[in-house]
């Protein structure tokens, strides 16, 4: 009997503790931003990484990547994009020749890239408007993927970028100072001859 009581005690003191405020109420943070369709705007590139049923039965699975990229408009539309697939079976290659997005206020919104094989949906959340996540939504719910996305400088990738960028990464590229063949030395000839060798097999190797 006094057990019963006891426990009755203690039971009602958590109820009058909890009920008079005692405890620590731990509110989430409201959603950063704000975001809008703007925020995604100008060339990402993405990986992902994830897994597809390999077995009627389900009982096993295969993992597979994909990398790519996509131009966005700033206005819900995909306006180009290309990626590679390497599956189990093999590597594919995809362009994207459309596709729309929508970004909510806070950052969360879905992303849909058209190719040839049909149409791909994503559910994205950008932590700025450089940079976001994306996991893979397909309708057959036989396979799973997620990964990140990040804005791409498409200037980087033209000749002249490149050339611009490769002394400063890469000293040892460098073009050699070509010596006067009519009026310099033999052995100074030979050097850049060399020299210009190397650097030429040097980059059909990398």
């Amino acid at each position: 009997m006094k057990r019963g009581l006891l426990l009755c005690a203690i039971l009602a003191a958590l109820w009058a503790s909890a009920c008079g405020g005692g405890g620590t109420t731990v509110t989430p943070p409201p959603p950063t931003g704000p975001f809008s369709n703007q925020s995604l705007s100008g060339q990402y590139a993405f990986s992902m990484t994830g897994s597809e049923i390999a077995s009627s039965n389900l009982a096993t699975s295969n993992t597979f990547t994909r990398v790519g990229s996509f131009t966005a408009d700033g206005k819900g539309n995909i306006t180009a994009g290309a990626e590679d697939i390497n599956l189990a079976s093999g590597a594919n290659q995809f362009t994207f020749t459309g596709g729309s997005y929508t970004v909510d206020e806070d950052g969360r919104g879905t992303l849909t890239l058209v190719d040839s094989s049909g149409t791909l949906t994503f559910s994205i959340t950008l932590a700025s408007s450089s940079n976001g996540y994306m996991i893979a939504m397909p309708t057959d719910g036989l396979s799973t993927a997620s990964g990140s996305f990040i804005k791409q400088d498409p200037s980087a990738f033209l000749v002249s970028g490149i050339a611009a960028t490769t002394p400063s990464i890469y000293p040892e590229l460098t073009l050699p100072e070509q010596p006067n063949r009519s009026s310099g030395s033999s052995s100074q000839i030979a050097q850049a001859d060399s020299r210009l060798v190397w650097l030429t097999t040097t980059t059909a190797l990398s």
